[in-house]
């Protein structure tokens, strides 16, 4: 019945337009706040994602195990995400929810939920524009809607590199290096070369580009969380080997270029540049 129902939200059609889809929307919501409750019990995820540390010690304490995930849940999430143009930005934040909570939840859940085609899903809402302003038509900029997506998402994959660095290899569906590789892409990225070869990129507004300057600002502070774990030494290793010096090298050089083209750099312009020299 979700399925169903998001596809109809995902749909643009003179039906939609005419019908009240408040309704489908709250079903949505609550089933999914429902599959959150049942793959997370203990809400470690919602906990995280306020700044709560959860330890071992009271991991193990937690009697109550999360529910086997259903083998449907990786493509139900890939296929929410496809052609999602028109599916509000607040029901895909409750769908990153329900990511994030079920590779929270337990590790079992987490390993299974884990897969090259959730991983492209993640990377796709950071890399596809949406969060520097290019969702939904008629988007305020200064909403927070985006921003809320775009911080989950980093959320998410904090939690996806934490599960796959307490797992062995013959466990994982994803490696680390590939999840980083992708990450320092997206990180890296830049608009002015980001055309079609013999047609050059659209220019980009000074606050787009700041918008684009505020996401890698919250990538890099997502770095810095990844590294909050137990095996400290392992993820520093795997990060040497995906050569993350050589990509924040070219990181400052690129936010130096953004500082050239805006004569008055905005705050985040120069934050990011700090963020990168400390």
């Amino acid at each position: 019945m979700t399925t169903l129902y998001i596809q109809q939200l995902k749909s643009k059609t003179k039906e939609k337009e005419l019908v009240d889809q408040t309704q489908a929307e709250e079903f949505v919501r609550h089933a999914l706040t429902f599959c959150e409750c049942l793959y997370d019990p203990y809400h470690n995820w919602r906990h995280r994602i306020h700044g709560q540390q959860i330890s071992t010690v009271e991991k193990s304490r937690q009697k109550f195990k999360a529910a086997l995930l259903t083998v449907e849940f990786v493509p139900f999430f890939y296929q929410c995400f496809q052609e999602s143009e028109h599916l509000k930005d607040s029901l895909k934040c409750c769908l990153l929810h329900l990511f994030g909570s079920i590779v929270a939840g337990g590790q079992r859940n987490a390993l299974l939920a884990i897969s090259p085609a959730t991983m492209e899903v993640l990377l796709g809402v950071l890399g596809a524009g949406e969060c520097m302003g290019e969702g939904e038509e008629g988007e305020d900029w200064d909403g927070a809607a985006p921003v809320q997506k775009a911080v989950l998402t980093l959320c998410c994959l904090r939690e996806v590199v934490h599960s796959l660095l307490a797992s062995s290899s013959d466990q994982r569906q994803v490696e680390i290096s590939t999840v980083l590789d992708s990450y320092f892409k997206l990180l890296n990225y830049d608009p002015n070369t980001a055309g079609v070869k013999g047609h050059p990129a659209p220019p980009r507004s000074q606050h787009w580009e700041s918008r684009l300057v505020a996401l890698q600002v919250n990538m890099l502070d997502t770095i810095q969380d990844m590294f909050d774990c137990s095996d400290r030494p392992v993820l520093q290793a795997i990060f040497l080997n995906s050569n993350c010096f050589e990509h924040l090298t070219r990181l400052l050089q690129n936010s130096k270029l953004v500082n050239v083209r805006f004569a008055a750099a905005d705050k985040e312009q120069k934050d990011l540049t700090n963020r990168l020299l400390t």
